[in-house]
């Protein structure tokens, strides 16, 4: 699990250098485990085009989300929304 969770850390970086070697390292082990290197191969370069976009899908996602409930706030609660959005003040830790 771990081997994986650095994996998909250098491909969010989208490192090239340290890609390349984890491809290696990726091949190998699909190898080991009784895969065809052509078959790895090909898995390993969807991941890459998947997170290529899958971390700004998700934001997206959740703006949307936010977006949405912002609107419906000023649509149905216009004056405390206004109140909210004026009043608002930073609130810092330990002071």
């Amino acid at each position: 699990m771990s081997t994986a969770d650095i994996l998909y850390r250098i491909m969010w970086r989208r490192d090239k250098d340290q890609l390349e070697k984890e491809k290696v390292k990726f091949l190998d082990g699909t190898v080991t485990n009784g895969f065809k290197r052509e078959q790895a191969a090909d898995l390993f370069d969807m991941l890459i085009k998947y997170a290529g976009y899958s971390f700004n899908k998700s934001h997206a996602a959740a703006y949307t989300k936010v977006a949405y409930q912002i609107a419906y706030l000023k649509a149905n609660f216009p004056a405390e929304f206004m109140d909210g959005n004026v009043s608002y003040k930073k609130i810092t830790i330990g002071g």
